[in-house]
């Protein structure tokens, strides 16, 4: 099931294993796979959707208390 996400916070995510299909809310639409880096700023709504799994490994920078 795609996976809905806004982002309050600046956030990096590189890509391991699997497939991710990452669309934005104007609709442009990108395939993300191992060794990919990703960047999505704060304010960001990204849906993301997999053909079978997917591994990521993530930072993100927030401000103490910013949930």
């Amino acid at each position: 099931e795609p996976l809905k996400y806004t982002y309050k916070y600046d956030e990096m995510k590189i890509f391991i294993e699997g497939d991710f299909t990452i669309t934005d809310t104007t609709g442009q639409t990108t395939k993300a796979g191992p060794g990919d880096v990703v960047f999505f700023p704060k304010g960001s709504t990204i849906t993301f959707e997999t053909s079978d799994y997917g591994l990521a490994f993530y930072v993100g920078q927030r401000k103490k208390n910013d949930f």
